[in-house]
This record gives structure tokens, sequence and C-alpha cells, in this order.
């Protein structure tokens, strides 16, 4: 008997840390345990390089719908942009670099992604932790400027979490008064 609670609070403790324990499992670390082969279809189908995922980003919009499916599947979109997140988390210093890029382009829709998937990475550490993400901060600040509503919001949203002092210097004027969408 003078074991049960020392095993019971051993299996507790197990419980609770056994997300901190979990090995890197690559692009799952993105999905929820229902989404793996499903991630895994699209994944292959992905792109492999940063100039080839610029294409995909032309053509989408990362935003996730946030709306859960009435069949329970998986809503294979979000789940393909999840791993778009992550396959520019793991590029390291290119994929950094490619977004930094990005938010500098013409095109709105590749302005409004990259600075919505900084957003996204600051969430999750897991994916970014190939990323200095402080060397975006400049970047993300001249976004802020931008003439896009969205892509001046998410880069401000993304600022504001790598570094506050610097982005209290770029708030956004009109934040909360979203104006009619291009």
């Amino acid at each position: 008997m003078k074991w049960i609670i020392p095993l019971a609070i051993f299996s507790i403790v197990m419980f609770l840390t056994s997300g901190l324990l979990a090995k890197d499992e690559g692009y799952k670390a993105v999905l929820e345990p229902g989404e793996y082969e499903a991630g895994t279809k699209i994944e292959k189908n992905l792109p492999g390089d940063l100039d080839g995922l610029r294409e995909e980003l032309e053509n989408m919009d990362m935003r996730l719908s946030g709306i859960c499916r009435s069949d329970g599947s998986p809503d294979l979109e979000d789940i393909k942009k999840r791993l778009i997140v992550y396959k520019y988390g793991d590029a390291g210093d290119k994929g950094l670099k490619s977004l930094i890029a990005l938010l500098k382009e013409k095109n709105v829709k590749l302005r409004r992604n990259a600075s919505l998937i900084f957003s996204r990475l600051i969430y999750r550490p897991e994916v970014a932790k190939n990323l200095d993400l402080k060397k975006a901060a400049p970047a993300l600040a001249e976004a802020t400027k931008d003439k896009d509503f969205e892509t001046r919001a998410f880069a401000w949203q993304a600022l504001e979490l790598i570094d506050h002092n610097l982005a209290e210097k770029h708030r956004v004027e009109g934040l909360g008064k979203e104006p009619a969408r291009e």
C-alpha cells in the first residue's frame, strides 16, 4: 500500500510532462493526431523548395478557417496552411530571408500571407526553433506601414510578440476599424 501514492504521483507527473518529453516529430508537430494521414498526403504534394511555396502563397489565403467540419473530417486546406508555416520554420535562415523578401513584394497576397506566417511562427515555438525571429523585426516594422490593412495588422501582431518596444513605435493606426478589403 505504501507504493500506491508514489506510483500515482509518478503517473500524474509523467502524464503532465509527456508533451515536453516528446521527440521531434517533424511536420506532425503542427497537426492534430487525427490529421496525420491527410497531412502526410498533403506534405508529399507541397513543393520542397521555398520558390515553390512562394507560388502556393500567391494563390491562397493563409488565414485558417476556424470552422469545424460537420462530418468531423480534417479541413485539408487548413492542414496545408499549417504545413506551409512549418516548412518556412523548418528552413531556418533561408526560410526567414524568404519571408522577409515576401514582405516587400508588390503582390498584396504575398505580403499579407508572409506577415500572417510570421504571426503564426511566434505562437509555434516548436516550429520556429530554427529561426531567430528578432532578425525579422525591422522588416515587420516596415510592414506596419503597408497600404494593406491586414498586412499591417498581422505584421504588428508578430512584431509585438518579437519586440514590444519596437512595436509600440510602429503602432498601427486604425486597428479595430477594418476598412473594406482590397
